[in-house]
Order: C-alpha cells, then sequence, then structure tokens
C-alpha cells in the first residue's frame, strides 16, 4: 500500500510535516529523501512519491520511544506516562516496543536514556525523539514486516498537531528518570549517555515549576510511603521535596520529620541529612510528581487484585461481545465513558447538563433520543438554590413530580486531586446504590470547583482524569459529564491542558447563538466509536415557577422594583436557525455590566454585590452612576440571566449574593 499517496493529504491539513520512508527502511534515504531535515515536503511532492511509507518529524512533535522489550518494564513506563501525562497517541512497530506522541511548546534537542543489558543480552533504552529527527507513522516494519499500528483506533489521522497533550523537556527527563530508578538489578549498564548527562546540568527549576499543593495535602501524601522502604526510595522523597520546596528548610523539615518515623531513623545524624540534602543540586530530575506516583502506587498495591489468570480474555470471548453500541443517551452518550461540556461563562452549559441529568433520572426520550433510565450523582457542592429553581421548571414543563427521582446532590465539592477525598465520594456513592441502584450518570460541575491544581499542567490534569476514571467511571461503570468552560483564547476547546481532552471519551461545545440569546448549539467535538451526531440547536423557555403570580416580564423593571416573581428555563430541540453569527450579550451598559459579571463569577459562578460595585466602580471612574448600575442588575435579573441573594429586599448590602444561572 502506498500509504504516502493515500495519507499524506490529511496528514499535512492536520498540521504534521511528513517524510517520505522507502520501504525496508526506518527513515528518509535516496534522491527523495536527500536534506529531509531542512526539506519541506508538500502535497504535491507525495501525489508522485515512490516511497511509499510516511514518517513524521519532530520538533514541535516530540515522541517517546520505549524501546524496552521487557514486558513488566515496559508496562511500568506506560502507566506512568498515562498517569501524569495521559492522552499521548501510541503507535506499535515491534511489539512491545512502543512510541509515545505528544507536542511541545519549547522545541528541545533529542534526549536519551541510560542503555541496559539483560542477561540474556537484550538492550533496553528510553529514547526522546526531538529536534532533526522523524519516526515512521504509516509504513510496513522491516522486521516484521506488518504494518506499523495505532493503539485505540486513533492516530495523527484522527487527532491534529495543536490538539496533542503537551510535554515539556522537564517531563521526558522525569520519564527518563523514571525508567532509570525500574531497571531490574540483574541489568547491566551498557552505556551512559552524554547528552543526557549534559541535559541534568541544567536547573531543574527552570525546566520544570515546583507542583501546587498545599503542605497539609504533602503531609498527607507522604503518610502512605514508609521512610524504611528502600534507600533509593528515601532519597527519592528528598530529592523531590527538595525540588518543590526549592531547597528551602520548609522542605527539609518536612523530610526530616517523614524520616523520623522509620525505625532507621537516628537523631544524632542530623548533620549527615544536612549535608544529603544541600547535595540535591542540579544533579537530580525528581519532582513532587514522583511522590505523586510512589503514593499511587502504594494505594494500588492495598487494592484487591483479581484472580490470576482472570484479567485475560481469549480473542473469542472478545469477539463474542460484538454488539450494538450500549446507549445512555442514544446517538449522543455511550454508557461507560467519561465526557465533557464546555463553552463560556452564561453559555447554559448547566442548564443542558441538568437536563440531561432529569432526563436519565426519569427514563425520559431526550429530545426524541431513548435514555436509559438509572439514578444520578450531581457534585456541585454549591448553588443548590439555582438548581432547585431549574428543577421545577423542568418539574411545570414535564408535568413530572422531580421529588421521587432518583436522583443526588453533594453539599461541597470534591477535591478529586486528592486520593482520599476521592475515595470517600466512591464510599458516599455506595451508601446511595442500597436505596437506588448504581448510578448511570454522575455529573461534575464544575472541573474548576472540584479541581485544586492548575489545569494547564499536564501532569496534574492527567491526575485529575485518572482519579475520576478510577474512583467513578470504572467501579460504577457510569458516564462520567463534565462541565468545564472554554479556552481563554481559543474558544473551540475546553481551557487549560489538552489532556483532558485526551482522557474522555465524548466532547460537546456548548454555544450561544448571538441573534438570539436563549438559542443554544451544542456541538459535537469527539464522540469514540461512533458517528457523530452532528449540530443540536435547543431553544430556551423561560417558566414562570409560580404561576398565579400576575407579574408580567418588563423591559426596563425600574429602579425601586419589588417584585420577587422567580422564573428559570428549560431547553427544547429546535431546527437550526439561519443566520448563525455566535456568542450574544446584552447591548450597551447593561451588557459591559453582563459581561463584568461573567469574568468575576467564572470560576464559582457567584459574587458579592460589594465585588462588583467596587470592579465597576474602578472601570468607570467619575463617571459611575449608581441607579444606573442597580437598574442594570435588576434588568438582568428579570432576563432570566442572574440572581439575587439579598438580605434586605428594599436595600443593597455589600454581602448580598449574585449569581448565573446559566
Amino acid at each position: 500500500m502506498n500509504y504516502s499517496r493515500k495519507l499524506s493529504t490529511t496528514l499535512i491539513d492536520n498540521g504534521y510535516h511528513l517524510v517520505p520512508i522507502p520501504t525496508g527502511y526506518k527513515g528518509p534515504k535516496g534522491a527523495e529523501g536527500k536534506n529531509w531535515t531542512t526539506r519541506e515536503y508538500n502535497k504535491s511532492f507525495f501525489r508522485n512519491c515512490q516511497s511509499p511509507g510516511l514518517g513524521i518529524k519532530t520538533g514541535h512533535i516530540v515522541a517517546v520511544d520505549i524501546d524496552v522489550r521487557n514486558l513488566e518494564v515496559n508496562k511500568q513506563i506506560q502507566d506512568y506516562c498515562d498517569t501524569l501525562y495521559p492522552g499521548a497517541l501510541k503507535r506499535i512497530g515491534n511489539a512491545p516496543k512502543i512510541i509515545l506522541m505528544y507536542r511541545t511548546e519549547e522545541p528541545f534537542n533529542k534526549l536519551k536514556s541510560n542503555t541496559y543489558l539483560d542477561p540474556e543480552g537484550n538492550k533496553h533504552e528510553v529514547e526522546i525523539l526531538a529536534q532533526g529527527q522523524q519516526f515512521v507513522a504509516f509504513a510496513q516494519h522491516p522486521d516484521t514486516n506488518q504494518p506499523y499500528q495505532w493503539l485505540d483506533k486513533t492516530s495523527p489521522l484522527d487527532i491534529t498537531a495543536k490538539d496533542l497533550p503537551i510535554i515539556t523537556k522537564g517531563d521526558v527527563l522525569d520519564i527518563i528518570n523514571f525508567f532509570d530508578s525500574v531497571i531490574p538489578t540483574n541489568w547491566t549498564l551498557e552505556k551512559k549517555h552524554k547528552e543526557n548527562t549534559d541535559t541534568f546540568s541544567i536547573d531543574p527549576l527552570d525546566i520544570k515549576k515546583p507542583l501546587k499543593v498545599s503542605i497539609e495535602d504533602i503531609k498527607k501524601d507522604l503518610t502512605h510511603i514508609d521512610p524504611d522502604n528502600h534507600y533509593d526510595d528515601w532519597i527519592s522523597v528528598g530529592m523531590a521535596l527538595h525540588h518543590q520546596f526549592k531547597g528551602s528548610e520548609d522542605g527539609f523539615l518536612l523530610w526530616d520529620e517523614w524520616s523520623s518515623r522509620g525505625k532507621d531513623y537516628d537523631q544524632n545524624e542530623e548533620g549527615e541529612m544536612q549535608w544529603k540534602w544541600k547535595s540535591f543540586k542540579s544533579n537530580h530530575q525528581k519532582t513532587y510528581a514522583t511522590i505523586k506516583w510512589m503514593v499511587k502506587q502504594v494505594i494500588d498495591k492495598k487494592t484487591p487484585k483479581p484472580e490470576v489468570g482472570s484479567a485475560l480474555l481469549h480473542i473469542s470471548d472478545v469477539i463474542s461481545k460484538l454488539g450494538p453500541i450500549d446507549w445512555l443517551v442514544k446517538n449522543y452518550v455511550e454508557n461507560n465513558t467519561t465526557g465533557l461540556f464546555f463553552g463560556d461563562p452564561c453559555s447554559y452549559k448547566s442548564f443542558l447538563a441538568m437536563d440531561l441529568a432529569l432526563h436519565v433520572a426519569s427514563g425520559k426520550s431526550w429530545n426524541g433520543n431513548k435514555v436509559k433510565q438509572g439514578s444520578v450523582i450531581y457534585i456541585a457542592g454549591e448553588g443548590h438554590g439555582g438548581f432547585a429553581r431549574r428543577m421545577k421548571a423542568w418539574e411545570i414543563e414535564n408535568n413530572m413530580d422531580v421529588r421521587d427521582l432518583p436522583m443526588y446532590f453533594t453539599n461541597k465539592p470534591v477535591d478529586f486531586m486528592d486520593q482520599e477525598k476521592a475515595e470517600e465520594i466512591t464510599l458516599d456513592i455506595k451508601e446511595t446504590i442500597k436505596r437506588s441502584g448504581v448510578p448511570n450518570l454522575i455529573v461534575i460541575d464544575t472541573l474548576a470547583r472540584n479541581f485544586y491544581g492548575d489545569e494547564n499542567s499536564t501532569g496534574e490534569m492527567g491526575l485529575f482524569i485518572s482519579h475520576i476514571n478510577d474512583h467513578l467511571r470504572i467501579p460504577f461503570e457510569c458516564v462520567v459529564l463534565i462541565i468545564h468552560h472554554s479556552g481563554h483564547k481559543e474558544k473551540g476547546r475546553a481551557r487549560g491542558s489538552t489532556a483532558l481532552r485526551g482522557g474522555v471519551d465524548f466532547e460537546y461545545q456548548v454555544e450561544k447563538a448571538k441573534e438570539d440569546n436563549m438559542l443554544v448549539k451544542l456541538d459535537c467535538t469527539k464522540l469514540k466509536d461512533a458517528e457523530y451526531p452532528g449540530e443540536t440547536w435547543l431553544k430556551g423557555k423561560v417558566v414562570d415557577l409560580d404561576p398565579g403570580s400576575e407579574f408580567k416580564p418588563q423591559e426596563d423593571p425600574g429602579e425601586d422594583s419589588e417584585d420577587e416573581s422567580q422564573t428559570s428555563l428549560v431547553f427544547t430541540k429546535c431546527d437550526k436557525p439561519d443566520k448563525i453569527e455566535g456568542v450574544q450579550k446584552p447591548d450597551g451598559y447593561v451588557g459591559t455590566v453582563y459581561e463584568i459579571i461573567g469574568h468575576l463569577t467564572a470560576e464559582t459562578g457567584q459574587v458579592t454585590y460589594g465585588q462588583m460595585l467596587d470592579t465597576v466602580k474602578t472601570i468607570e471612574g467619575d463617571k459611575f452612576v449608581i441607579k444606573n448600575f442597580n437598574r442594570a442588575l435588576e434588568y438582568l435579573r428579570k432576563k432570566g440571566r442572574i440572581l439575587f441573594q439579598k438580605e434586605d429586599k428594599k436595600k443593597w448590602n455589600s454581602g448580598d449574593i449574585i449569581s448565573f444561572q446559566v
């Protein structure tokens, strides 16, 4: 098969820089491959290309080449990468050797681990393919005579270069260092690579910043690690704390306190520990991610393992599972998956999530699509008043008493970066099973409220997704739906690390139409193993929660209005509008106030009146008029865009709460 002619156009459109690979080789050769490192091969070249294979240039693309034949060590390295740097595309040529494919924003030169020999004479090493290199993406492997394979049915044909998870030089040094730490004792060092040694002379703080983690959480993590374990583990913890605290006394005291719990601790050897601590300078690459990994390994060992052999299925057993897709919501959401609704603040994404949850809890079809009925867990933590209004509106519209539905809400956020807190919510959910059965759907609204980490960190976002899967999706075999915000600059994707997109099975963007602020587009941007449903348009309807009220909406309620009627929204499927112009916000001064509220409530959904007042005064200066400001707030409330929680109905207090219903 001539891959270069058939696949090159799609790969170039996806942002990859290609090279031709002739039959029987793993790199460019001959006239077509001449000067390949500086030559840019375009679509017209590949239309007449004689070399049937295709390689991808590395630089902004980074390939972690795990050239390790030992199955156990190979799996350990993959597990480490999947936990801390998830979402990589995986390519196999001659198994179990494997390449993990990432991208980087700051290209660097190639890196290589030490080379080790096992007792049988096999070589094992990890190489980081970077600037000036390439790897084979599509071709026949010269040794196996079989096509290179991409795992999980996902390849560069499906994922654009800009959507690959980001990895840094510090991250890949972590991977190399981890490989060196897990080699079997009967392996021997064949070659110590100079370029790897030189790299470690760089200050690791210049490459990889400390993680955002509190001292309390660090102390909690250290309780899982036995200081009497192997000496190398003791040193690794010291190095990791040294990096996390930039060599300060606080880090040393934590290391010393943890060490003192061991039976081998000698208080008289504090001077030796101080000497060791000061030696942890630029000659190591251990970071706090190492401690996170060690904690995960300890907890995994405590988890009951299945009986020997039960983890393997014969091919006939796998084929026997072939059948129609098991849908939670037909055509939209498959059972036992993790997914995402993302959109700008005020785009109604939480409204749609609540609507979907109520349909699952009730078993009612969702906009004409069958739903698998089951209990629902809604992890929110705040804003129960807003949820109550949305559910009441849904109840009125659907003529159904929601109080009878198997649906449960958390009374506080859950820090899914904390393993113990993630385990606690699992136990709480198990208690609801006794009353309502295993949940079919768990909603996390929003990611920001339940993720106490750095959204832009590939490692921290990877741990978040790992904990979501380990403690929610896998044990209950249910759907986990995460609600999140759009990127600040790239509105077409979720905010933060692309590891989030790489770690989910489905993804939908929620966008409000500009010409009608009650019109919403739900657009599928990722759906594994099923046909994309395309755009779905939904129209919002204002529901009066007190039908007996004589309140009628006004364009301008006036400064002295005391009407406290409550409304909320429900959304139903509608036809695609003839004209689409993007996101809508109110015009004029009201629009300015509305936009400020959107920024201030992006994380928590709420802001105090005092905070709003100070912000608007700062922006407007001498032009500020409090009467106009209060009128704008009242107008937005009447339009159903915000809610008030006021101590005194007749006047504002600085501590009064303003929140969005979206």
